[in-house]
């Protein structure tokens, strides 16, 4: 009995010694605490040690796993995430670039790439790693999870070790990762998005609801509206005015419509 209990004793402060040895979890600091900021929240507290500020809100009720804090605290972590309106993004740039330390790491998640990037470069130290990000998923449509999701990475200066590291943790969540170059980046979006959100707040405007007649194409529009017609303005107005080259797609999109309307009338006014 002497033995089995020396025995355990001595395993319990072997996995006691392991346990001080594991690396404690990375500390991620989140600017921005709104519904994509929220989100982010969520998914980082299973793994990392999020703390959360915001510059707009004095929210200080945030999910399990995760910790308030001023601004000057978010910035001293190694990591610091971006989740702001681009609207909002230089006036924080310029509020956080004195209070980084050397060798952090900042994150913006905006769903358009050329302007956040020219911003990141122009107002912080060239001390400071940048990579610019577009998940392409949001609250909405990943509120069953990350599996099978698509994000775009944009690295302007960070690590290869950083890099490699980003990979194997987004692989790890079963997230697609899509390395590519800001402008090529905002000429697709200007159609992945552009074009779907400004149909999709249009739709809204319509007021289109569920119907007992609905054909497939019609829940299809349905789902499109109830997906992207309610996301906040501020996002809509990066999609659309924050890329360069959206404007070219939705004047040649209200071209067409207004051609479609003209061969209605033109023909309505024949068979007159």
């Amino acid at each position: 009995m002497d033995r089995l209990l020396k025995y355990l004793c001595d395993e319990a402060d072997a996995g006691i010694r392991r346990y001080k040895k594991r690396p404690s979890p990375m500390k991620v600091g989140i600017i921005g605490y709104g519904n994509f900021g929220e989100f982010l929240a969520q998914h980082l507290a299973f793994g990392f040690h999020v703390m959360v500020t915001d510059l707009v809100k004095s929210r200080k009720r945030v999910v399990r796993h995760c910790v308030w804090g001023s601004l000057k605290q978010v910035t001293k972590r190694p990591v610091v995430i971006l989740a702001v309106p681009l609207q909002s993004l230089e006036s924080v740039l310029k509020q956080i670039a004195p209070l980084l330390k050397p060798g952090t790491l900042v994150i913006d998640v905006c769903s358009v790439k050329v302007k956040p990037i020219e911003l990141m470069e122009k107002n912080l130290p060239e001390c400071i790693e940048i990579l610019g990000t577009h998940p392409l998923f949001g609250p909405q449509s990943a509120k069953d999870g990350l599996r099978g999701k698509k994000i775009v990475l944009c690295p302007v200066r960070i690590s290869v070790e950083r890099m490699l590291k980003i990979h194997a943790l987004l692989d790890h969540c079963g997230v697609e990762t899509f390395v590519g170059v800001a402008e090529v980046h905002d000429q697709e979006m200007a159609m992945v998005q552009g074009l779907t959100h400004f149909v999709a707040r249009a739709l809204r405007g319509c007021d289109i609801r569920k119907s007992q007649m609905a054909t497939l194409a019609f829940n299809r529009l349905y789902e499109v509206v109830e997906l992207l017609g309610w996301d906040s303005w501020d996002l809509f107005e990066t999609i659309e005015l924050g890329n360069p080259f959206a404007a070219d797609i939705r004047a040649k999109f209200m071209e067409h419509l207004q051609a479609i309307e003209g061969n209605l009338i033109h023909k309505t006014t024949e068979d007159k």
